[in-house]
């Protein structure tokens, strides 16, 4: 059994890993197993979607929330393990991409951590966040911001932990995924790099050498949240602030698994706490312009914007919250 620590949890596991994962020790928080053989049979009680079993389908038992992806694999998330069974051994490489995004995310939010669909960097002593649909730029920025020295919290899953001084940005695991042209971008290659899914050319990139950046070592106070949006080449980067009753809609809207927690009964407490991140961290709308030689442009103006704002606070209301949530 080997540890590793990732999104602010103490996973151990015999599972070989080809993601890249920061070893440590301690007592577990998490166990993962994984079987390869026939799925069992899907539960009775199924909780999504309602009109049926789909691709992806959540059930419950009565000692366990049940994630099944189809006929490829199931996952038994219960309080302190996160038991998989895989169909069919070829299709390895998918568990780590289930475990890691669906699924961690699912058994953080039952632990009553808010996971946001983002990607976030440390300039500093503080974290910033970027949100974005697919093809907003949020891998793309996150690797300009390390080029120049910025610590990697999170490309993917953004796991956030309400203190009583701060929202605190949870490291997950070093590394990035990038198409091809962003690796010959940022790092001057692309041979070399496993992909990430056979049917897909995005490549997984290491954090640090001799590819790129460092992992943050450490959970940082969330300084402020940008959400992405790409402009015309010919336009400059601009930053304007979001109201706190729009910056609440759009963390729910980039939660990772938002269907699977309102089909848990979670969404009630995690609303609220959610609620109280819009209203005590700065978000901020930063349109910026397209193409990666504009890159060094925009992290510029962030960082000059971020130099300019307060410190967040995160205070007694939220703590309360935050407990009656976990």
């Amino acid at each position: 059994m080997l540890t590793y620590s990732l999104h602010g949890v103490t996973l151990e596991s015999r599972f070989v890993f080809q993601n890249r994962l920061v070893p440590m020790e301690g007592r577990p928080d998490l166990v993962f197993t994984c079987c390869i053989g026939p799925l069992p049979p899907p539960p009775e009680e199924l909780l999504w979607p309602r009109d049926g079993p789909g691709d992806i389908t959540l059930y419950r038992t009565s000692d366990a929330t049940v994630l099944r992806f189809a006929d490829i694999s199931c996952f038994a998330l219960r309080a302190g393990r996160i038991d998989a069974c895989l169909a069919r051994r070829e299709q390895l490489h998918l568990v780590e991409i289930q475990l890691f995004g669906m699924v961690l995310a699912l058994w953080l939010e039952q632990r009553g951590v808010p996971v946001l669909h983002g990607a976030a960097v440390a300039p500093g002593d503080r974290a910033v966040a970027f949100l974005g649909s697919g093809g907003a730029g949020k891998t793309s920025m996150t690797a300009s911001f390390l080029q120049v020295g910025a610590g990697l919290l999170t490309e993917d899953l953004l796991a956030l932990e309400p203190t009583p001084g701060a929202v605190l940005a949870h490291p997950g695991h070093p590394q990035l995924r990038m198409w091809p042209d962003g690796a010959r971008h940022f790092l001057r290659r692309s041979d070399g790099l496993a992909i990430v899914h056979p049917a897909f050319a995005k490549l997984r990139v290491p954090i640090g050498e001799p590819m790129i950046g460092e992992l943050a070592s450490r959970p940082l106070p969330l300084g402020a949240v940008y959400i992405l949006e790409r402009q015309a080449a010919g336009t400059g980067p601009s930053i304007t602030p979001v109201a706190a009753g729009e910056a609440l809609i759009a963390l729910v809207r980039h939660s990772f698994v938002p269907e699977l927690i309102q089909a848990t009964a979670q969404a009630g407490p995690r609303f609220s706490t959610l609620a109280e991140i819009a209203r005590c961290v700065p978000v901020f709308r930063l349109q910026y312009p397209d193409g990666l030689q504009r890159l060094p442009d925009t992290r510029r103006a962030i960082l000059d914007h971020l130099e300019g704002l307060p410190r967040a606070t995160y205070g007694d209301r939220s703590n309360q919250i935050s407990r009656q949530y976990g």
